[in-house]
Order: structure tokens, then sequence, then C-alpha cells
């Protein structure tokens, strides 16, 4: 699925793309609903990475 810069190419994300622009209103609003988004998905790609680096021959 191609995006592009403001996502609006009819994709399944919600959450806007930029962290340091959403979390801080999201923080002040007390609107959590998106907001595992910008943590979750770090460190899911962190342990992919790690993992297929582990695995790499």
């Amino acid at each position: 699925m191609e995006l592009d810069q403001k996502g609006n190419s009819g994709s399944i994300f919600i959450c806007p793309f930029n962290p340091a622009r959403s979390l801080g209103p999201s923080i002040v609003s007390s609107d959590y609903r998106y907001i595992w988004m910008h943590i979750l998905a770090p460190m899911i790609g962190a342990c992919l990475g790690a993992g297929l680096y582990l695995f790499e021959d």
C-alpha cells in the first residue's frame, strides 16, 4: 500500500505519522486512543530488526 506524506490514500492508519505533532496534543487533551502506536511500533520494529540480524547468515 502506497502512502503519501499526508496519509490521504485511504490507508488503515488513523493516527498521524508525526509523533511530535500528535503526542503533545493527545497528552494535553487526555485522548490516549492512538498513543499506543507511537510507543509500541518502535519497539516492535527494533525486535524484528534484531531478530532478522541474528538469524542472518
